[in-house]
């Protein structure tokens, strides 16, 4: 694929924007001009509902009532193809309206306190949503930009601002794009030759962007994300499938990986320095076995320590370590639950009162299930409401 297929000009996602404020901005005007509606889409969650002959309006939450609660949000694909979304507050689930288009490969992130959620419409096309407190509804996804494809799940981070950085589908692209949508979406950049047929990760390093991915050689690259490209680091790791990785508040980034033999591994590099050599997750721990046929996912817990998530090679259990920081060494496996799965499932930090969030899909039956991690121990497990899913979940916190 040409990269000035990709490097057409971007839309500034109004048709996004516009969709957010209808029925936030009832007791107003419904001819709002643009400038209020970009406002709209920067602002927090509190102050989203504008009139444009008044104040911001402030009683419009993520279904809370109350701006500094917590709350999970939950994206994932119907059983049936549909798009699925439910909200986590006060330790109830609720199920949050779709206003339209099916959805696959979802995924959600934190844009200044509010879901956005991005996925592939029809085969390949990137497609967006901001979750609308008012109407506590997703509306209808909108196009990125003009050619947004992706042949793979995309990887967004969040914060004020999104990062997302996908893989390219036009005529079996294997580079890597980024974008940023900051009140509209940037044109996309191909980074360098950072060329993968797996779904790449995203996260903030500091002030910087970085990509982890596998490389079409089998290597584990660091990539640097920045305007004009970027430059990739080898890691010295080697997998068949893609890496999980994140950045805790100290700028260290952590990656785990599936290695070659199945067992997990981990190396760390600290802000401004190298990456250590590949360890394995059992080191220090007699008879371990930390072993998966598919890819690990990696989250920060409540405390801020990384905990990985993966599917055991053979049960098909998913099982969960925690990395004791100061000593270097990971928990002995323990299971999220009894039950099987086959899809990759979602961690989050834990809410008040717990540790860790998961989020996985029964095997035997599509359900989507909930668990929290509390003093070590897992809680049973419960539904989410809506039916079977047919996707990976995908699970943000937010909150203060």
């Amino acid at each position: 694929m040409r990269s000035g297929a990709l490097l057409l000009a971007c839309a500034t996602l109004l048709p996004l924007a516009a969709s957010l404020m209808p029925a936030c901005a009832s007791s107003g005007p419904s001819d709002q001009p643009t400038a209020d509606l970009a406002r709209a889409v920067d602002l927090g969650v509190s102050d989203l509902a504008m009139s444009s002959d008044g104040p911001p309006r402030t009683s419009c939450d993520l279904g809370s009532g109350a701006p500094a609660t917590e709350r999970l949000f939950l994206a994932a694909t119907t059983a049936a193809g549909g798009s699925f979304t439910a909200l986590r507050v006060g330790g109830a689930w609720s199920p949050v309206p779709v206003a339209g288009g099916n959805l696959l490969a979802l995924v959600a992130t934190d844009l200044a306190n509010r879901p956005l959620v991005i996925g592939r419409q029809g085969d390949d096309a990137l497609v967006g949503a901001i979750y609308e407190p008012c109407a506590d509804v997703l509306p209808a996804p909108s196009p990125l930009f003009n050619l947004a494809l992706t042949a793979e799940r995309p990887a967004p981070v969040g914060g004020s601002s999104v990062d997302l950085v996908f893989r390219g589908s036009l005529s079996g692209d294997q580079r890597l794009y980024h974008t940023r949508y900051d009140g509209s979406w940037q044109p996309a950049v191909a980074l360098g030759n950072f060329l993968s047929v797996l779904p790449p990760t995203a996260l903030r390093v500091g002030a910087d962007v970085h990509t982890l991915f596998t490389g079409t050689d089998g290597s584990i690259y660091d990539g640097l994300v920045d305007t004009s490209g970027g430059v990739g680091t080898l890691t010295s790791a080697t997998s068949d499938r893609g890496p999980a990785a994140l950045s805790t508040s100290d700028g260290t980034t952590y990656v785990v990986w599936k290695g070659m033999d199945t067992n997990l591994y981990w190396i760390a590099r600290p802000s401004g320095g190298a990456y250590s050599a590949p360890r394995s997750l059992c080191e220090g721990q007699s008879a371990c076995l930390i072993a998966s046929n598919e890819a690990p996912v990696l989250a920060l817990d409540r405390g801020g320590a990384p905990s990985v998530a993966w599917i055991g090679k053979d049960s098909g259990v998913v099982y969960t370590a925690r990395l004791d920081v100061a000593g270097g060494t990971w928990s002995t496996a323990l299971a999220a639950a009894a039950e099987a799965t086959m899809l990759l499932p979602a961690l989050a930090p834990g809410l008040p009162g717990a540790e860790l969030e998961l989020v996985y899909v029964r095997a035997a039956d599509g359900m989507g299930r909930h668990v929290e991690k509390a003093n070590g121990t897992f809680s049973a497990a419960t539904d989410v409401p809506g039916g079977p899913l047919g996707s990976r979940p995908s699970l943000v916190r937010l909150g203060p």
